[in-house]
């Protein structure tokens, strides 16, 4: 088939072979996200998803981040 007015994506992801490449900042990140979702376990009253159970990562979680956020756009 021939692309028709077609969109190229060139994306990499990751940061190496295994776990030991990433960076502590997102280790560090994950383990808070984690430790509030253990900590918040079962508080779901009803059963069934609710608005009050959507996950909020821990400001100090997305303080470690930020310099890890890029966004390119363009060629």
């Amino acid at each position: 088939l021939r692309p028709v007015k077609g969109v190229l994506v060139d994306a990499d992801f990751g940061y190496g072979a295994d776990s030991t490449f990433v960076p502590d900042g997102i280790r560090q990140a994950l383990l808070l996200c984690v430790a509030k979702l253990y900590e918040n376990r079962g508080d779901d009253e009803g059963g069934e998803f609710s608005r009050s159970s959507v996950f909020t990562m821990p400001p100090t979680a997305a303080m470690l981040l930020e310099p890890f956020k890029h966004f390119k756009v363009g060629r």
